[in-house]
């Protein structure tokens, strides 16, 4: 198996669901991999790649499903999509990239894939920067709600804040972006996602018969 590479408010929050599409009619296997990506289900993703579906179809904002995946943090399907050619570059209409929609929602195993597939850690949004500097500001909004909620209380900072936690997992990836190219195997990215696909599409089948 290959995988083919291509080469404000500071809140973390849930990622956007995309809005329908506007303009053309899509074609029914892009709207089974839009309705794919918005339920964030890796197998009708997947069904709806193999029938040879455009991976970079946009919405009304530019955005593709790439995008969405890497807001939402779906690492399988970001995958998917790369494997099938999704564009890791790809803009929407804010100059926006995968790669910032991983960082803005502190998504770093998202991150990492990106990374892995060649996309650039140093893009530069006209409003938000790079990636980078999107998780730095991130990590200091949140490091300051942190303080100002646990302030009074200082036996209590032992415990971790899982968003800064998160955030500092973005960092890792963001700051040497080379070894995480280095440290990937693609072949074993893909064949986990498969693997995984295989062995859950038969029990949510099931699960849905019987409810």
């Amino acid at each position: 198996m290959t995988v083919k590479h291509t080469s404000a408010s500071v809140t973390i929050k849930a990622a956007p669901s995309p809005p329908p599409p506007e303009g053309p009619q899509l074609s029914q296997e892009e709207q089974d991999l839009l309705e794919a990506t918005q339920k964030a289900n890796c197998t009708k993703i997947l069904e709806a790649l193999q029938t040879g579906v455009n991976p970079n179809i946009r919405d009304p904002k530019g955005r593709t499903p790439l995008h969405f995946m890497s807001g939402v943090g779906l690492a399988p399907g970001v995958v998917l999509l790369i494997h099938f050619g999704a564009d890791v570059e790809a803009r929407d209409e804010d100059g926006l990239a995968p790669i910032h929609m991983a960082a803005g929602y502190a998504n770093a195993q998202t991150l990492r894939v990106l990374v892995a597939a060649g996309a650039d850690a140093n893009v530069t949004a006209t409003a938000q920067g790079t990636p980078l500097s999107v998780v730095l500001q991130l990590g200091e909004y949140q490091l300051k709600a942190f303080i100002e909620e646990k302030k009074g209380a200082l036996q209590r900072f032992k415990k971790k804040d899982d968003k800064l936690e998160k955030l500092k997992a973005c960092l890792e990836v963001l700051e040497d972006p080379q070894a995480v190219r280095d440290d990937t195997k693609w072949d074993d990215y893909l064949e986990d996602v498969l693997k995984t696909i295989t062995v859950t599409a038969p029990k949510l089948e099931e699960e849905a018969a019987a409810a």
